[in-house]
């Protein structure tokens, strides 16, 4: 039993993927801010980018806010996202520490796999 155990954490931490691995490869774009959220919209991480943009103290108090008080027009991209499998560069304008800010967000598609926890993932880019 101990090895069957053993060999679950094994497979579940090879899967994983560090925070500190993905702020080092958005360090190298640091003006793209990555959110993910459950499909509820609950926020599950921010990369350092987001947290300084957004004016959040970096003791992960934002885990659990809504990203709805963040990104506008929310509810038309999760319908697009919905509707279309995935979203690219949809206008619109996110709520920060020094007002609004017009952007670019992405949404890669929701992985099918139904063992994983359904997580949306938000790429925002300065609208240039």
């Amino acid at each position: 039993i101990v090895f069957f155990f053993n060999s679950i954490i094994e497979k579940v931490e090879a899967s994983m993927v560090s925070v500190k691995a993905i702020n080092a490869f958005f360090s190298l774009y640091p003006d793209v801010i990555l959110v993910v959220t459950d499909y509820a919209g609950r926020i599950r991480f921010i990369n350092d980018a987001g947290v300084q943009l957004f004016n959040l103290n970096d003791d992960d108090g934002y885990l659990g806010m809504s990203v709805k008080n963040i990104v506008r027009g929310y509810t038309k991209l999760i319908s697009l996202l919905k509707k279309e499998g995935k979203v690219t560069g949809f206008k619109t304008k996110i709520t920060t520490g020094k007002g609004l800010v017009a952007v670019n967000v992405s949404l890669p598609p929701v992985a099918s796999d139904k063992s994983e926890v359904e997580e949306v993932v938000f790429v925002i880019s300065p609208e240039k």
